[in-house]
């Protein structure tokens, strides 16, 4: 589901003593309007149309956030801030129930309503939520993440009218206070971290670089022939707006000043964010990157990047040295892994969105993906017919988070399958064509339970006699 569906008509819900109503992106108390941020809305109207079945992380950033990069703490602050929303007018139902590493469950009766019989014929309240909207202004998602919701104060608090230059000041007061800490603590750091780099494995046993921006991190690690140490990830000034980012070291820790710019190098690959997820070294010492380049509303795309040993980019693939390109019908794909088969084509595994419903095209699964380049980045269109596969378990989310290739050219790919209820290990095998090998489990697919809770394959390395 994608966000204009989640926003449209036909939903208008009652539950506990709220209302709602998604033709407006408005909740109400009775008549009265309650002010909420967009993303809180947005993420409330999820979990209502969800009918009481659980909501998967994914799904939310799939919906809520599908224009830009975000991590768990983002939702768990924005389902924080819902909770304490829903609280200010009904304390004693818990509406929200938290299901551990997989995402949250709506659990309180849930009654839909038909348009004449919600109370929506006072204008104001059009006007209010427009005012709402004027006054959430959302600048990032780090923004609405530190912003405060917005309350309805009852009549008792109406003296902070009357106080309100003293309530000006004291917030003033605070602010200075604020900025002066943040101050001092950025050179408290800076005094710190003054050349990290002299830091090394021999005497600190640890290494910390700094790239000059306000979020950094690091998200993969490769290790070159000649023992130099490469590590992708991504900086940027919030999560909504980042750039690939590499730096190499030398065996000791001690950055490798002949990679980039004093061992650092940060690509720009578009306006929006970019985000490295893994790595891996070609033979001639030449780098190869990949990970997802978000793409304009809603739109993901595989990126992949390849570095010269100078930590250059490569011209001589695909022009330019980078590549983006979809794989699911919906355009929100993501590349989590890459490896390099011996005669120097890569593969590229990782996740795409498809739609089901062919009729509506609003119904998206995510299933496991594979791409394959050519040496000089042109898509290899003997695999899989178009140089692109894309293989599901059943409707939900499939993501694969790993790839290996065997002695004999056969690709495994290792992830995580939901299997209505929660996620297991999935493992697909396919032949050299892409095709899948059906010798391998069930059809080329094995999945596997082991706790009857949430199983989730992150990494894998295949036996010395595969």
């Amino acid at each position: 589901m994608d966000r204009d569906k989640l926003l449209e008509s036909n939903g208008l819900y009652e539950f506990g003593v709220f209302r709602l109503d998604t033709n407006n992106a408005q909740l109400f108390v009775a008549d009265e309007s309650v002010k909420i941020a967009p993303k809180v809305l947005e993420c409330l109207i999820l979990l209502v149309k969800g009918e009481g079945r659980i909501v998967l992380k994914e799904e939310f950033f799939e919906t809520v956030w599908a224009e830009t990069f975000v991590e768990d703490s983002s939702l768990s602050y924005t389902i924080s801030q819902l909770r304490k929303v829903l609280a200010e007018y009904d304390a004693d139902t818990n509406y929200i129930e938290t299901i551990p590493r997989r995402g949250f469950r709506f659990q309180a009766e849930i009654r839909k309503v038909s348009s004449q019989n919600l109370a929506l014929k006072n204008e104001n309240l059009v006007l209010e939520r427009e005012k709402i909207e004027e006054i959430w202004i959302e600048e990032s998602i780090e923004n609405v993440s530190s912003a405060p919701i917005l309350k309805k104060l009852p009549p008792k608090h109406s003296f902070i009218k009357k106080y309100s230059r003293i309530f000006a000041g004291l917030v003033l007061l605070l602010i200075i206070f604020s900025a002066g800490w943040i101050y001092f603590q950025d050179k408290k750091i800076s005094r710190t971290n003054i050349a990290p780099e002299v830091a090394n494995f021999e005497k600190d046993n640890y290494v910390i670089t700094s790239f000059g921006f306000p979020v950094e991190k690091a998200r993969a690690v490769a290790v070159q022939s000649d023992g130099k140490i490469v590590v992708g990830g991504w900086v940027g000034e919030n999560e909504g707006l980042s750039d690939f980012a590499i730096a190499r070291y030398e065996a000791n820790g001690l950055l490798d000043k002949s990679f980039g710019s004093d061992g650092k190098v940060v690509t720009k690959i578009g306006s929006e964010s970019d985000v490295i997820y893994d790595l891996a070294i070609q033979p001639d010492g030449k780098i190869i990157a990949v990970g997802v380049s978000f793409q304009g509303k809603e739109q993901r795309r595989f990126c992949i990047v390849r570095y010269k040993s100078d930590g250059s980019l490569d011209a001589s693939f695909d022009n330019d040295g980078i590549v983006k390109d979809n794989i699911g019908t919906l355009f929100r794909d993501t590349a989590y892994a890459v490896a390099i088969q011996t005669d120097g084509k890569i593969l590229v595994a990782g996740s795409a969105s498809n739609a089901f419903d062919v009729k509506k095209l609003n119904i998206g699964q995510n299933d496991f993906a594979l791409l394959r380049l050519n040496i000089d980045g042109s898509v290899d269109t003997d695999f899989g017919g178009n140089g692109r596969v894309s293989t599901h378990f059943g409707d939900g989310f499939d993501v694969a988070y790993d790839l290996a290739i065997q002695k004999d050219g056969k690709i495994i790919v290792a992830g995580t399958s939901t299997n209505g209820v929660n996620n297991d290990f999935a493992l697909v095998r396919y032949n050299v064509d892409g095709t899948l090998d059906k010798s391998f489990g069930s059809n080329g697919k094995v999945r596997s339970d082991f706790s009857g809770e949430d199983d989730t394959a992150y990494s894998m390395l295949l036996l010395p006699d595969e």
